[in-house]
């Protein structure tokens, strides 16, 4: 799960995090975030924050992207949110990450995902 916040200038991955590392999910399943041992609080300013969800049958690694671990997100550095979507070898967005597979298994490792956006609206306080 990742997170642009209403101030444009951070990204940030919000699960998995230092808190919560596992982020398997299983088929027809709900998952609720964020879960009750980590909460998100409206910062502000107001504005939409955006968000994207990456689903893919390995983990994903976005040291590629320079993902540096804060407490308990991670966020991305500035010089990522710079690089182009897809560069001329037609490799996914850095902010998609690679399959992370597990080292000396014989299973195929695909690098597809799928992924979705939605929107909150931040308000100011009254």
């Amino acid at each position: 799960l990742l997170m642009v916040g209403t101030d444009r200038s951070q990204f940030w991955l919000l699960f998995p995090n230092s808190i919560d590392k596992n982020n398997s999910i299983s088929a027809e399943k709900p998952l609720a975030l964020p879960r009750a041992n980590w909460r998100m609080d409206a910062a502000g300013p107001a504005g939409t924050d955006q968000f994207v969800v990456i689903v893919s049958e390995s983990p994903r690694d976005f040291s590629s992207a320079g993902l540096r671990p804060s407490e308990p997100f991670a966020e991305f550095p500035l010089t990522a949110r710079m690089q182009p979507e897809l560069d001329i070898s037609g490799a996914p967005p850095v902010f998609a990450g690679k399959a992370n597979c597990a080292a000396g298994k014989n299973t195929a490792c695909p690098e597809s995902y799928g992924a979705a956006m939605f929107s909150i609206e931040e308000i100011p306080a009254h």
